[in-house]
């Protein structure tokens, strides 16, 4: 029978930059599979990925408790709504974070860090059941909703405990003396980002006779696999954070063998790049006395940018916008005389003061006065 294997990841992120957990599936037996994400809180379940060939999701949870992650997969041909089913508790609890840490004040700048909980898990049981013990009726697939109450009978269903499996690398890279695979080639750089494409060229000795097979770990996980085929172009998009190992197997077309030579490529991906420079503009050419003028900040680099805002007058700091995603500010200046704005720039995901920063300095000149009228209530 075959058999579902989950596994967690923390410290994962999502496009918008909040934190979240990798829920990772395997199936220790050799099917063409689709794979369907669930989770279930107070008796409701909620999908968080349909049907799909990928092997891994990102869940965003902030809410402490008690959840069942439910996988559910099935053959691609299938006509049942699944064939297998796993299942496997995931506990969330913040960690209490005193607030006097979250406060650092320097004389002439306030600096702000960017906590994000780190969540605990504990992985407690996996059930695998085949979808024959299992209703049909359990699920309505037709509906456009996506949470749903499910009542699971389980009869005779064996529980095993996986606690602490590992998953084994696979040291022998070759069988016999044949180098099918002459070079893996990939564009070389020192860092590699989210939503960046890795592109993989296999040169082999023989291009029409050769057939390759690709395989991809993240932090260990095999997370996608795509059968022997003759092309020999490769090319992937990282969507999180971690260490991602890439094995290439290579055979004859006639070999018997399941590989007659394998290579694989080890990256790290980070999150993001960092930020390499802070610019701010000026709506206005002539900034004048009691006048509106708007200051807008760009960065290059960095992924989901917070930015704060100090504005130095008569020789004393004064923060004007703490971190947020707004990127602007729009100020009057009262007296002539010089000015000078600061932006202080992070990505929304580093525990740093800031990254990189930008200064745009100008002179206020005499404008049109500001009349405050007053009024006398009887």
């Amino acid at each position: 029978m075959n058999e579902l294997i989950i596994t967690f990841k923390e410290n994962y992120y999502l496009e918008n930059g909040e934190k979240s957990i990798g829920i990772f599936v395997n199936s220790s037996e050799k099917e063409d599979l689709l794979y369907k994400f669930l989770v279930g809180h107070n008796g409701m379940w909620k999908i968080i990925k349909d049907f799909t060939e990928e092997k891994f999701t990102l869940w965003d949870e902030k809410e402490e408790g008690n959840y069942i992650i439910m996988i559910q997969a099935k053959r691609r041909e299938s006509s049942k709504p699944f064939d297998y089913v796993a299942r496997m508790e995931y506990i969330i609890k913040h960690q209490e974070i005193d607030e006097d840490d979250n406060k650092g004040l320097n004389k002439t700048l306030e600096y702000f860090n960017n906590f994000i909980d780190n969540k605990k898990n504990k992985e407690v049981k996996l059930n695998n059941i085949e979808s024959n013990d299992i209703k049909e009726e359990e699920l309505n697939l037709e509906g456009d909703e996506n949470v749903q109450s499910l009542v699971i009978e389980e009869s005779g269903n064996e529980i095993e405990s996986l606690a602490n499996m590992e998953v084994a690398a696979d040291t022998n890279f070759s069988e016999g003396n044949t180098e099918l695979i002459k070079h893996v080639l990939v564009y070389p750089k020192d860092k590699h980002f989210m939503d960046e494409e890795i592109v993989f060229n296999i040169l082999t000795e023989n291009i029409e006779n050769v057939l390759v097979k690709y395989k991809i770990y993240i932090d260990e996980n095999l997370v996608e696999e795509i059968e022997y085929c003759q092309d020999k172009n490769f090319s992937f998009f990282p969507r999180c954070i971690g260490t991602y190992r890439f094995e290439f197997y290579a055979k004859h077309m006639n070999s018997n063998k399941k590989f007659d030579e394998v290579r694989e490529h080890v990256i790290d991906v980070q999150y993001s790049r960092p930020i390499e420079s802070v610019e701010i503009k000026c709506d206005k050419n002539y900034i004048r006395c009691n006048e509106d003028a708007t200051f807008t900040a760009t960065s290059v680099g960095g992924k989901n940018v917070l930015y704060e805002f100090y504005i130095l007058m008569e020789n004393r700091w004064e923060l004007a916008q703490r971190y947020s995603k707004k990127s602007y500010y729009t100020m009057m200046p009262f007296k002539k005389g010089e000015y000078i704005i600061l932006v202080l720039a992070k990505s929304f995901h580093k525990n740093v003061e800031y990254e990189n920063y930008g200064l745009y300095k100008f002179n206020s000149k005499p404008g049109k006065e500001l009349v405050v009228q007053s009024y006398a209530f009887v």
